[in-house]
């Protein structure tokens, strides 16, 4: 009989298991390109809309790393869904930015995260994604806007870093 771990339900270890064991496996190694970008917030293009003060900078970054080869990930609140409640206004919006997404998607290179602006998305988005280091380092975990390495053992041995919420 396999000896597994029980946890309280709806525990954050229990959560963490569930996201991981769904999450996407990616290659990390000396070649590989990956950008990582988080709470973009993009909204419906009014005066509340936070993106738009760096949406030239983000473009200009997004082509470049497309023009590169680079990965994209989207670590959540890509759109700010708090304060909008039509994902097609924001896509209509930033047409530019989701034009992109699908060169980006036809190539395999993007992969995305919901977030808690962003809920609404969380059937079509991943809830994790982990970066296999093929070379002997520590695997890369993201999991909705946390951030943790992890050993071989399969369990979180480092917080690196918890993306902002506003």
């Amino acid at each position: 009989m396999e000896n597994k771990k029980r946890y309280p339900p709806f525990s954050c270890q229990m959560r963490i298991d569930k996201a991981l064991s769904e999450a996407v496996h990616l290659p990390l190694n000396s070649c590989s390109r990956y950008i990582i970008i988080s709470d973009c917030h993009r909204g419906e293009g009014g005066a509340n809309d936070n993106f738009l003060r760096n949406q030239h900078l983000y473009m200009a970054a997004l082509n470049y790393y497309i023009a590169h080869g680079f990965t994209y990930f989207e670590l959540g609140d890509g759109e700010e869904l708090w304060e909008n409640r039509h994902l097609s206004r924001i896509e209509e919006s930033h047409q530019d930015v989701y034009c992109r997404f699908e060169t980006l998607q036809k190539q395999c290179r993007i992969y995305r995260i919901y977030g808690n602006h962003n809920m609404e998305m969380k059937g079509m988005l991943g809830e994790a994604m982990i970066l296999d280091n093929c070379e002997g380092g520590r695997d890369i975990c993201m999991i909705r806007q946390i951030f943790l390495t992890q050993s071989a053992g399969n369990y979180p041995v480092f917080w690196c870093g918890i993306s902002g919420n506003r």
